[in-house]
């Protein structure tokens, strides 16, 4: 038996002994009435009275034990994901078929009053009326979260095992190894099942596809991806390329694993912004055809390395533009300012014919000459200045030579002659700031032919190197040059300026006299060529500095690095204007894509903008966040409706055009499922293992589960009062009646 207890039950007690005193007292001290052995009767009956209330009030209960057994259900879990629907081979039936097949006969695990529980399954578990329910359409599998649901259904009345059946294709393994690891600490056993073969199936699939253009300046996409083929090794296969209808490259392949990448580099006819469908394919025997193509988006700037090349020597420039323009990436104009009687009667020439027959404009020309406005400069990469007189220009086209360079990553050249360097009084403009030489006061010409003298470590400069090896390049300089029969003086190179190649046959007080240098002037590089490039000093130079084969091989590779060298930051610059990049090419409805602009070097504190739009659709805006940590703006966007989203960034610039950036999300149908198109016989026996059960093989019939035949043990407690019982209060009824009674009758002897 057991009392409740009150926070103040010795208050109850108290006050009940209190009372009985009181009577007591009263009672025994009365001066009229019945003898003293009646009052102690009376105050007996009332002490009875006032003990039964006191009981009542501390309510006395009895603890009652009672134990019985409770039969104990098994829940099947039924893989209801789309991996289901595939054949295992060719002609044979869906695994959804092998699956119900196999759940039939699993009506006899239960016995003993148990309960068979059936769940269907994609995500989270739902309890269905039987394996003929299920359609094989789910568009994701995650068994972590079917295991979950399950062991938290409260409409199971007590579980006594789980049985998995499914393909052991999900989504994330090690999740569903997790909630398999609380049905051990549940000490409730994970049985598995396993459907389709553990063989991967032939079957052709692209994956990881990518795409940009190879260079700023070619219309060269490099494509990547993985070619996904088992079952197909030694096999050929043909891959396409398609962009507006079009096939822009098409090529055979041949299968040497399992999955292998990559990469295509092909010419496309398309600039802009276009939409590429690559293809493999499909072989005869081949599981699945909806994961062969893939959709990707790829911009093409047709930028070419834009040189201006001016040459003082008449019919002397054609030699430089050819070489430069051998190289398919560059793109030069040629200038030239003739030697007249006055640099007045010289602006006055429009232009003269080249030796190739091209229009070679005048400096001076007011439309087709050299820029006179800083957007005009801004369409060029590399200024080539070759013996030009310095009063060809205005002042004002050489502050903007310069700020081409410093400002905004340009290269500039000057080439030697009887009107460069110092000799053309070069040091007296701004342009000095530019030259990598010092030439302050040294007007002089050196004529004599020389070889060069180039320090070990120049053969790996990007200028120099014209052999694959340091030892060829070497080679090529000391036995291929041809040498050069004069050159401008010049003091010697600018601090924080290399010296290339040096003349070996003549030294000043600072040492042998520079022919090559090269500096980096604010953002842009310049370079000091004090010898001539063609006729005069540099007439073999232009003619035979090549191989047998080739005679000018050497000249054209030599022109072509340097301009490259020259141009690079400027290419850096103008690839990095805008540059928007997206986390993930495919995705499937409602996922998120991280879409990230990072400032542009050129205009970092510019307020780039963001839209998102589907093909026919009108252009939405995208909120973007500036981040001042990262130097990016970015935005987290959940694509719900299926096809091609382009994303189009872009940029203003002041007195410039805009620049624009764009990236291409293909959302499509959730295909994970099909990732992989063999059963995942290793991650279900783990399962099991992990969840105190074992991988179930062979009939249905001869399968064994451990649940207890006899149920689940069961204890349950209940109490019960006692003084709510009949008898106690017949005893109250009674002595409540004999203490009026006797009131009653003796109530003239005076106790009350």
């Amino acid at each position: 038996m057991e009392w409740t207890t009150y926070p103040a039950w010795y208050w109850i007690t108290a006050a009940v002994l209190a009372a009985f005193a009181v009577i007591s007292w009263r009672t025994l001290r009365a001066p009229h009435g019945p003898s003293i052995g009646l009052r102690c009767l009376w105050l007996l009956l009332r002490g009875a009275l006032l003990g039964l209330l006191l009981i009542i009030l501390l309510h006395p209960h009895r603890v009652e034990r009672r134990e019985f057994r409770e039969p104990q259900d098994i829940a099947v879990l039924l893989d209801d994901s789309a991996s289901m629907s595939l054949r295992d081979e060719s002609g044979s039936s869906p695994r959804i078929d092998q699956l119900k097949a196999l759940a039939k006969p699993m009506a006899g695990l239960a016995g003993g009053g148990s309960q068979l529980r059936w769940y269907g399954f994609a995500g989270e578990a739902r309890p269905v009326a039987g394996p003929e329910e299920l359609t094989a359409t789910g568009n994701e599998s995650r068994i972590d979260k079917a295991l979950e649901t399950v062991l938290g259904d409260e409409r199971t009345r007590d579980l006594g095992a789980v049985v998995l059946v499914s393909d052991g294709q999900t989504d994330d393994p090690e999740a569903a190894l997790r909630a398999a690891r609380l049905y051990q600490q549940a000490a409730v056993p994970l049985y598995t099942v396993l459907v389709g073969t553990p063989e991967e199936s032939a079957d052709l699939a692209l994956s990881g596809l990518s795409g940009a253009q190879e260079s700023l300046y070619s219309r060269r996409l490099r494509l990547r991806g993985t070619l996904k083929a088992p079952g197909f090794t030694g096999s050929e296969v043909t891959m396409r390329v398609q962009c507006e209808g079009r096939v822009v490259h098409e090529s055979v392949e041949t299968v040497v694993r399992d999955a292998q990448p990559f990469e295509f580099i092909f010419e496309t006819p398309f600039t802009g912004f276009h939409r590429y469908r690559v293809e493999v394919l499909p072989l005869d025997g081949e599981r699945l055809a909806i994961n062969n193509a893939g959709v990707i988006g790829a911009e093409v700037v047709e930028r070419k390395i834009r040189v201006i090349n001016m040459e003082g020597t008449p019919n002397a420039g054609h030699w430089l533009e050819n070489a430069l323009e051998s190289d398919p990436d560059m793109e030069v104009t040629s200038l030239f300012f003739p030697q007249s009687e006055s640099f007045e009667a010289s602006r006055q020439i429009p232009f003269t014919i080249d030796a190739d027959g091209r229009k070679v404009y005048n400096i001076a020309h007011p439309i087709k000459g050299y820029p006179r406005t800083l957007q005009d400069m801004l369409n060029y990469d590399v200024i080539i200045n070759s013996d030009i007189y310095k009063e060809a220009f205005t002042p004002e086209q050489l502050d903007l030579t310069v700020a081409l360079v410093e400002e905004h990553g340009g290269g500039f050249v000057m080439v030697g002659g009887t009107t460069a360097f110092g000799a053309g009084h070069y040091d007296e403009t701004v342009i000095d700031k530019l030259m990598p030489v010092d030439v302050y006061g040294n007007e002089d010409i050196k004529y004599g032919g020389f070889k060069l003298q180039v320090p070990g470590e120049m053969f790996d400069h990007p200028v120099m190197q014209l052999g694959t090896t340091r030892e060829e390049t070497a080679q090529i300089w000391n036995e291929r040059f041809p040498g050069f029969s004069g050159l401008n003086s010049v003091n010697r190179v600018k601090p924080g300026a290399r010296a290339l190649a040096f003349n070996e046959n003549e030294s000043n007080k600072y040492g042998p006299l520079v022919v090559f240098a090269v500096q980096q002037i604010g953002r842009g590089r310049t370079m000091a060529f004090t010898s001539d490039t063609t006729q005069s000093w540099g007439s073999q130079f232009h003619t035979s500095f090549g191989t047998p084969a080739d005679k000018t091989l050497y000249y054209r590779r030599f022109w072509n690095q340097a301009v490259r060298w020259l141009a690079a930051d400027r290419i850096r610059r103008k690839s990095g204007e805008l540059r928007l990049s997206v986390d993930r090419n495919v995705a499937v409805p409602g996922q998120s894509v991280d879409v990230r602009i990072p400032f542009p070097p050129t205009y970092p504190d510019a307020v780039a903008t963001l839209k998102r739009a589907m093909p026919g659709q009108e252009a939405v805006p995208v909120e973007l966040i500036r981040d001042e940590v990262t130097r990016t703006w970015h935005a987290s966007v959940a694509l719900q409706d299926q096809g091609e989203w382009t994303f189009t960034a872009s940029l203003p610039r002041t007195g410039l055009d805009p620049v624009f950036s764009y990236a291409l999300v293909n959302v499509t149908p959730d295909t994970r499922e099909f990732a992989s198109t063999a059963a995942n016989r290793g991650l279900m026996t783990e399962l099991a293992q992990v969840g105190g059960g074992k991988l179930l093989e062979g009939e249905p019939g001869s399968w064994s589960i451990a649940v207890d035949p006899s149920g689940s043990r069961i204890i349950e407690y209940g109490r019960r009062a006692i003084w709510d019982r009949w008898w106690v209060m017949a005893l109250m009824v009674l002595l409540l009646t004999m203490e009026w009674g006797l009131r009653r009758r003796w109530i003239g002897g005076g106790i009350t």
